[in-house]
């Protein structure tokens, strides 16, 4: 079984992210790298909607939580979720990422 984990939600918790800031972030990533390091079946799905994706501090604070998934569970894989109207996984080219959950297919329509 594939398990997707959201880290954090970032229509509802965004400003928990910007109160804690960068380095609590980072932790914050690393506790769950490090809880969840032992299971192969680990996608992370960051974002979800992160409607503030272009916001250089917010797409940080995100950036901040995988990378501390990263340094704890290096084997796991990542994706991201943007602004799900008008942005797909390739419009933010700062992610180093290993699947594409978001990009439309020529033949699907974009959400109205």
């Amino acid at each position: 079984m594939l398990v997707l984990l959201d880290p954090i939600e970032t229509i509802s918790w965004s400003k928990v992210l910007r109160t804690n800031g960068i380095a609590k972030a980072r932790e914050y990533g690393r506790f769950l790298g490090d809880r969840y390091k032992r299971y192969t079946n680990i996608i992370w799905m960051h974002g979800n909607d992160l409607q503030s994706w272009e916001i250089m501090t917010d797409d940080g604070l995100v950036h901040a939580v995988a990378s501390g998934i990263r340094s704890a569970a290096p084997h796991h894989l990542h994706t991201l979720e943007l602004n799900y109207r008008v942005s797909a996984f390739l419009d933010n080219a700062t992610w180093n990422l290993s699947i594409n959950s978001t990009r439309p297919t020529p033949t699907t329509p974009h959400m109205p």
